[in-house]
C-alpha cells in the first residue's frame, strides 16, 4: 500500500541553506552561480519507482528541463537497476549505472555500444570513438599490433562495421539474436581486412554467447532490444543514473537522491559517529549536484524509518 505521507513541502528554495546545514563551514558558502530552485520529498512505501518516475520526469518536463541534464543518484549501484528498468519500461531513455543487462567488460560490449550509438547519431567523433574500441578488440585478438587500425584505413573498417550492423538490425530487432550475426559479421569482415588467427573468431562468438546468457540470466533475453542499448548511451537524451561518487565534480539541472532511509543512507543498523559524518558528506556532494531542482526519495514501508538526514538537525525537510 501507499502510505498517507505523500510529499514533502513544495517550492522550497534548497540553493545555499540546504547544502550548509549539511556542511556547516566557518565561513558560510555563498552561491554566485545559476543553483535557484526547489526542493521536495516523495515518500514511497516499497520500491514504487513507477512514481518516482512519474513524478520526476513530470517535473522535469514542466520546467522545461532536457532530460539529458537530469540524474537519478544512489549509494550503491545495485540500487539503481530497478529504477532503470522501471525508466525503460515507461519508454524514458536511461544512460548510465543499471541501464545495462549485460557485462560492459565482454569483449565485443564496448565496441557494440560505440556502433551503435553512432548508427543513432551518425556523428564524426562517435565514429573516431567507435573505431578505437576496434582497435582495442583486435588488440585483445592479436599479439601483433594492427596501427592501421589507427588511420583512415581502420575508419573504412569501422564504417562498413557500423552499416553491417544497420543493415543486421533493421532486420533483426533484438539483442539477443542482432548481437550473433554481429559477432559473426565483425568476424569476418576483419578477417577480410587484418588477418587474424582461428582463436579471435572463436573469441568474438564467446563474447557474443556470454552477452546473450547476461541477457537472460537478467529476464530480458526476449525484450531488449539494439534501440534500448542505443537508449542506454545516449548522454544527450537519456537521463542520467549514476551512484553519488560517480557524480562528483558533475552538475545536473536537477538531481534525484534515492534510498534515503536509515540503513541505506547512512548505511548500517548502527553507524559509527564517523560512519555518519561519511554519510553526511556523501549526501552533501549529492544535493549540491543540483542546479534547479532536487528530489529526496525515501521509503516508507514499515521495517524502514526515513534517513536521519532529512529530519530537523540535518536538512529538515521531512
Amino acid at each position: 500500500g501507499r502510505s498517507s505521507r505523500e510529499e514533502g513541502p513544495e517550492s522550497t528554495h534548497f540553493s545555499g541553506r540546504y547544502p550548509e546545514r549539511m556542511r556547516p563551514r566557518s565561513i558560510p558558502m555563498e552561491y554566485i552561480g545559476k543553483a535557484d530552485g526547489t526542493a521536495y520529498t516523495l515518500y514511497l512505501s516499497g520500491q514504487n519507482y513507477e512514481r518516482l518516475i512519474d513524478d520526476f520526469v513530470a517535473r522535469i518536463d514542466s520546467l522545461g528541463l532536457k532530460r539529458g541534464d537530469c540524474a537519478i543518484l544512489a549509494s550503491q549501484r545495485y540500487a539503481l537497476r530497478p529504477i532503470c528498468k522501471s525508466l525503460r519500461d515507461r519508454g524514458v531513455a536511461v544512460c548510465g549505472s543499471g541501464s545495462r543487462y549485460y557485462g560492459w567488460t565482454r569483449l565485443l560490449a564496448p565496441l557494440m555500444e560505440k556502433v551503435c550509438e553512432f548508427n543513432a547519431d551518425r556523428c564524426s567523433e562517435t565514429l573516431r570513438a567507435a573505431q578505437l574500441q576496434l582497435f582495442f578488440l583486435v588488440l585483445q585478438c592479436t599479439p601483433s599490433l594492427q596501427e592501421s587500425l589507427l588511420g583512415f584505413s581502420g575508419r573504412r573498417i569501422t564504417l562498413r562495421l557500423a552499416n553491417s550492423a544497420q543493415e543486421i538490425s533493421e532486420r533483426k530487432a533484438l539483442l539477443s539474436e542482432w548481437i550473433e550475426e554481429f559477432a559473426t559479421t565483425t568476424a569476418a569482415l576483419m578477417q577480410e581486412e587484418c588477418p587474424l588467427p582461428t582463436t579471435a573468431r572463436e573469441a568474438l562468438l564467446k563474447s557474443a554467447a556470454d552477452i546473450n546468457a547476461d541477457l537472460t540470466r537478467e529476464g530480458v533475453y526476449d525484450s531488449y532490444s539494439v534501440t534500448d542499448v542505443q537508449d542506454s548511451v545516449d548522454r544527450r537524451h537519456g537521463i542520467k543514473t549514476m551512484t553519488i561518487h560517480r557524480a562528483k565534480g558533475r552538475e545536473f539541472s536537477a538531481v534525484a537522491v534515492v534510498d534515503l532511509f536509515e540503513g541505506r543512507i547512512p548505511y548500517g543498523r548502527q553507524p559509527a559517529p564517523d560512519e555518519v559524518a561519511e554519510a553526511s558528506r556523501q549526501l552533501y556532494v549529492a544535493i549540491t549536484r543540483a542546479e534547479r531542482m532536487v528530489l529526496y526519495l525515501t521509503d516508507v514501508a514499515k521495517h524502514r524509518n526515513v534517513s536521519r538526514f532529512l529530519g530537523k538537525d540535518w536538512l529538515n525537510v521531512e
